[in-house]
């Protein structure tokens, strides 16, 4: 209705950059419509990364999507990945008396935050009952309806945990396939995410990009 009142247009289909000044759209039925403009803003987000080797089914194996809709409070989960999403859920799960593992390959939960803010972390969350457990490779994980065992290695070490649910927490991946950023010349960051300056604007002058797809 909002759109409709300030007389936006709003065209149902997927989008390729075709020029810094042309965007080409294919709807569900194949059909295709090019439009011109002045700017161009790409917003198209972010999805969780999760790649196959940990059989995310999003009921024993789950996202961050999953885990913020799910009305089931597991009593025992772990969480694949120290970042600020995995510390995040680790509270609020640890708050609600659910048994908490953290599982990070890097020496310190937050790797992409401050060494001190880490380490005064580790020893709150620690203190609050949460074990974290980092220098750990996730190398295989295995469920069935009422448990799920993640195998790990520590210093070529084998070792394993059992929870009722494993939260995959290792990262995103931007929503940049089909939109030829290639082709037109805009750059990306060696994870794919589109690169922009302080007015987020990418190398080319009129095409700008905006939240998760820019990874800031």
């Amino acid at each position: 209705h909002l759109l409709k009142k300030n007389k936006i247009d709003v065209l149902m289909g997927t989008a390729r950059i075709i020029s810094n000044n042309s965007i080409e759209i294919t709807t569900k039925n194949n059909s295709s419509k090019i439009i011109s403009a002045n700017n161009i803003v790409i917003a198209t987000g972010a999805r969780p990364k999760l790649p196959s080797q940990f059989k995310v089914n999003n009921e024993q194996v789950i996202s961050y999507q999953t885990a913020i809709l799910q009305e089931y409070l597991p009593k025992s989960i772990a969480i694949i990945g120290g970042g600020s999403i995995g510390v995040e859920f680790a509270t609020i799960w640890n708050s609600y008396g659910s048994k908490v593992t953290i599982i990070e390959t890097m020496n310190h939960i937050l790797p992409n935050e401050d060494t001190e803010i880490s380490k005064e972390l580790t020893k709150s969350l620690t203190k609050s009952g949460i074990d974290i457990l980092t220098n750990a490779t996730v190398e295989d994980i295995n469920y069935n309806k009422h448990n799920v065992s993640v195998t790990y290695s520590i210093q070529e070490t084998l070792q394993s945990i059992n929870a009722e649910q494993v939260l995959v927490a290792i990262g995103f991946i931007p929503n940049i396939e089909g939109l030829d950023l290639k082709t037109i010349g805009i750059t990306t960051s060696k994870n794919g995410f589109i690169n922009i300056n302080d007015d987020m604007s990418t190398n080319i002058e009129n095409i700008y990009a905006i939240g998760d797809v820019t990874g800031k």
